[in-house]
């Protein structure tokens, strides 16, 4: 294969995708909402196959549709998060586009016991490595300790749980446009640990 030839097929046009018109689009909405064709499971099979040819199209259109109804019903509900658009260019032609950063790493609220847990877990050589023993073992030290020694890890843990969360509004901060800044501020004042 020579290197003209790769050239050209790159540049060729995708072919325009074909939408349902209103009335197919009604069969389809009919069989995905009364017929139980939510999925292209092979069970759904003959269902889908009914619905092919009713519509007049392919098998294969018709599976992509359910995929793309199926999500698309997901983002309307809240179950799928949108995606995130960020602007660019100026003010007089503003652009947009999409944005892939990774989600944010949700926060583990860490509490006294699982601290001491893993503390002791790691310093404990005489702690077996049998699931049940070690948390029984651990469960016993822990209902062993004071008051004031559980308060003291509650501390050392809401500590933790206090520098983790200021490192990852660092983190998140960072990744705000300027324009951005004031409104994930505003947003986040309400939040429990994120009030600046």
């Amino acid at each position: 294969m020579d290197n003209n030839s790769v050239l050209e097929s790159r540049g060729t046009p995708r072919p325009k995708p074909q939408l349902f018109t209103l009335e197919q689009r009604q069969i389809l909405l009919k069989y995905f909402d009364e017929c139980g064709m939510t999925s292209t499971h092979r069970r759904n099979t003959d269902i889908v196959q009914r619905c092919a040819n009713e519509v007049g199209t392919t098998v294969e259109r018709v599976k992509n549709w359910i995929g793309s109804e199926a999500v698309k019903r997901k983002k309307k509900a809240g179950i799928l998060p949108r995606p995130k658009i960020e602007l660019i260019g100026t003010a007089s032609s503003p652009q947009t586009r999409l944005v892939t950063s990774p989600p944010a790493k949700k926060i583990k609220r860490v509490n006294g016991y699982n601290l001491f847990f893993s503390d002791t877990v790691r310093s404990g050589p005489e702690i077996s490595t049998d699931f049940r023993e070690r948390n029984a073992t651990v469960a016993r030290k822990w209902a062993e300790l004071t008051e004031d020694k559980r308060k003291e890890w509650a501390a050392k843990a809401e500590a933790v749980c206090t520098s983790s969360m200021q490192k990852a509004k660092a983190r998140q901060t960072s990744q705000l446009h300027p324009g951005q800044l004031f409104l994930f501020k505003e947003k986040k004042k309400s939040c429990h640990g994120w009030d600046s």
